[in-house]
Parts: C-alpha cells; structure tokens; sequence
C-alpha cells in the first residue's frame, strides 16, 4: 500500500519566499523570525486570525492574504512525484 505525498505547509512554502524583493517577502521574513508564527497553520482565516491577534496592520494583512492566495495556487500545480505529469503526447495512439 502506496502512502499518499502531502502537499508542502503553508510555512514551508513562506519560508521559500524570504528571498522575495515584495511584500509576501517581506512577510516571509517577518513570519519566520516571529518564535510564534503558526507553523501548521492550514486554513487562511486562522492565518488572519492569528495576525489580528498580534495586531497586525492592514498592509500585513493584505501581503498575508496575497501569500495565501499564492500558495494555494502553487496547491493546485502540485505534481505526485509518483504519479507525474499527464503529457497530452501520452493520449496519443
């Protein structure tokens, strides 16, 4: 029985941003140094709720929404490293 790959955490994604010269970058960093930062955070509105809490302000927030909304859509690229791609030259008889 094959063991289904998860797909990378948000943090773990984050974290490959801190390179980044923009503001999810700037978030990046700011979320790595933060000892608090919710590293198993799976939904966006925990990941909002948590920065409220911190008080965050409106310009975190919306560089942690656009991360969100980044990542989620590097989800839906995400290739099964056993499955691999599905090439349209496979389809072809």
């Amino acid at each position: 029985m094959s063991k289904t790959p998860q797909r990378r955490s948000f943090f773990d994604w984050l974290s490959d941003q801190r390179g980044r010269g923009d503001r999810v970058g700037d978030f990046a960093i700011d979320a790595w140094q933060d000892g608090l930062f919710p590293r198993t955070v799976s939904k966006e509105p925990d990941l909002i709720t948590y920065m409220e809490r911190r008080g965050a302000g409106e310009a975190a927030l919306e560089a942690a929404r656009e991360a969100w909304a980044e990542y989620g859509a590097a989800a839906k690229e995400w290739v099964d490293p056993e499955e691999g791609m599905d090439w349209p030259e496979d389809d072809r008889d």
